[in-house]
C-alpha cells in the first residue's frame, strides 16, 4: 500500500475516526500478517536492532496486552515510546496497518494506568492551552540561551540534575531570535495585495513562531505574492504534541480553543507552513467526531486547511526571477509525506524557481530523527535516525538543504553541525521569498 492510505479524509469522502480505546484497536490489529515487510522501513528498528522496537514487535506486544497476557505496565515504555510515528511502516505494509494510531493508543493507556508526568502535564494543560503565558516562557529560555545562561548551567552539571534528557539535548538549539513572529506581525502584513485572490487565515506553528521567524516571515511575503490577503488570528498550539503523547484530552481541548478563535474570522482558507500543523488541523474532524457539539464545525475546518505548499501548487507561485544560482536538496517532512502525501507540491515549488538546481536527496523520505520533541526525550536514539540522515545529505552536491517542518529544520541545523555537513537547513518558503519579483 502507498502513500494514499494517509491523505486528507475528505480528498475520499469518508474519515476513519482515531483509536479512542486501546481495545479498539482490536480490528486494526488483526490486519497485521507479522510478515515483517515493516522492519527494514523502520528507523528506530535499523537503528537499535531490536525487534520491540519495530511496528510488528510493537503490534505483538499491544495484542498480547487486549488479549490479557501482557500486563500494561513498564515493560511496554520502551517500545511505545520510542516510537517516532513517522508511518513508514504503514506504507511498506501490505496491509496497511496504521501503526502510529495503535502506538497512540498504547500512549494513551500507560498515560491513564501511570498517570501524566508532570512536565508534561504542565506543558500541554497549563502552557499550550495559553498562547500569552507560553511566550513569557518561551522569552525566559530565550533569554536564558542568548545569555549564555543554559550553557552554564550545562557546565556546572544543573541540567543534568534536572533532567539527563535536556543535558545531553541543550545544544539542539544554537541560539533563539530577540524577536517572535508574532512581534513583527504589524509590519508584515502592513502590506497586503491590492486584488486578492483569496482571503487565507494564517496558523501560527510554535515551532516557527519561537525558533524560525524568518522562515515564517518568507511564508506569509510569498503567499502575499501570490494574491493570498493574510488574516492572522490568536490561535494557539494545534494539539499535534499532546496527541502524539497520548493526551487526546487534551488536544481536544486545543482543537475546540482553535476552533473558537476561528468562528471569528472571514477566510476561504486556513493555511500554515508547518507539516505537523497542517496534518493535525486536517484532521479536526476525526479528533472531534464523537462532540455533540463541535463535530460538524470541525469537520468543516479541517476541509478548510491548507498547507503553504499544497495552496501554493493551487495558487501557482508567484512572479520569481533569478536572483542566484543554487543547487538544494529537499527533505521530506514524515507529517507531510506519509500523512498528506505531500511530496510533489514541494519540489515543483523548488523547481519554479529561477536559478534553482534540486538535486535528489537519497532517502528523501526517511525520517530525521525529531519528531517534535523525540529528540529531546530519546536523544541518543535520535542521533542514530540523524546520522543516517545527514549521510545522504552529503552525497548530494548541495548547498543548502530545504524542507518545510520546523521540527525538521531544527533537528537538521543540528545534523549540520555535529556531523559537519557543510549546508543551510532552510524552509520552501524561504528559497521562494528569496527570487521574489517584486523585491
Amino acid at each position: 500500500m502507498r502513500a494514499e492510505h494517509f491523505a486528507r479524509p475528505s480528498e475520499h469522502g469518508t474519515s476513519m475516526k482515531p483509536f479512542t480505546t486501546l481495545e479498539t484497536t482490536a480490528d486494526e490489529l488483526a490486519k497485521c500478517n507479522r510478515c515483517g515487510f515493516c522492519l527494514q522501513s523502520c528507523p528506530t528498528y535499523r537503528a537499535t536492532g531490536l525487534e520491540l522496537c519495530s511496528a510488528r514487535g510493537r503490534n505483538v506486544l499491544t495484542s498480547a496486552v487486549i488479549a490479557g497476557r501482557l500486563a500494561l505496565d513498564d515493560q511496554l515504555v520502551q517500545p511505545v515510546t520510542e516510537c517516532l510515528l513517522c508511518g513508514a511502516c504503514t506504507v511498506a505494509c501490505q496491509t496497511a496497518v496504521d501503526v502510529s494510531e495503535i502506538v497512540v493508543a498504547d500512549r494513551e493507556a500507560l498515560l491513564k494506568s501511570q498517570g501524566e508526568p508532570a512536565i508534561l502535564r504542565r506543558i500541554f494543560h497549563d502552557l499550550l492551552p495559553h498562547p500569552d503565558k507560553l511566550t513569557r516562557y518561551v522569552r525566559l529560555l530565550a533569554l536564558g540561551k542568548r545569555s549564555r545562561m543554559s550553557a552554564l548551567a550545562r557546565r556546572l552539571g544543573l541540567l543534568r540534575i534536572i533532567s539527563p534528557q535536556l543535558h545531553a539535548a541543550e545544544d539542539l538549539v544554537e541560539n533563539m531570535p530577540r524577536k517572535f513572529l508574532t512581534d513583527r506581525l504589524p509590519e508584515l502584513l502592513a502590506r497586503q495585495p491590492e486584488r486578492p485572490r483569496v482571503k487565507v487565515a494564517y496558523f501560527v506553528s510554535c515551532g516557527l513562531n519561537y525558533q524560525l521567524p524568518d522562515a515564517a516571515a518568507a511564508s506569509l511575503r510569498v503567499l502575499q505574492a501570490a494574491g493570498c490577503r493574510i488574516e492572522v488570528l490568536p490561535n494557539n498550539c494545534c494539539g499535534q504534541p499532546a496527541y502524539a503523547y497520548g493526551d487526546k484530552e487534551a488536544a481536544r481541548r486545543l482543537a475546540r480553543q482553535n476552533l473558537e478563535v476561528y468562528r471569528k474570522g472571514d477566510f476561504d482558507y486556513v493555511v500554515t507552513d508547518c507539516g505537523s500543523c497542517s496534518s493535525m488541523l486536517s484532521k479536526y474532524g476525526e479528533l472531534l467526531a464523537g462532540d455533540e457539539h463541535w463535530a460538524e464545525e470541525a469537520e468543516r475546518f479541517a476541509g478548510r486547511v491548507r498547507d503553504f505548499n499544497a495552496l501554493l501548487a493551487e495558487l501557482g507561485p508567484p512572479e520569481m526571477v533569478e536572483r542566484k544560482r543554487r543547487v538544494v536538496t529537499y527533505h521530506d517532512p514524515c507529517h507531510l509525506s506519509r500523512h498528506q502525501d505531500l511530496t510533489r507540491e514541494p519540489r515543483e515549488l523548488l523547481q519554479a524557481v529561477p536559478g534553482v538546481t534540486l538535486d535528489p536527496l537519497p532517502e528523501a523520505d526517511w525520517c530525521c530523527g525529531g519528531s517534535g520533541s523525540y529528540n529531546i526525550a530519546h536523544f541518543e536514539l535520535s542521533m542514530k535516525v540523524l546520522e543516517r540522515k545527514m549521510r545522504n545529505v552529503s552525497r548530494t552536491e548541495a548547498t543548502e538543504l530545504v524542507t518545510s517542518c520546523p521540527a525538521c529544520m531544527i533537528q537538521l541545523q543540528y545534523g549540520a553541525r555535529r556531523f559537519h555537513v557543510p549546508v543551510e537547513v532552510l524552509h520552501v518558503s524561504q528559497i521562494m521569498a528569496d527570487a521574489l519579483a517584486d523585491d
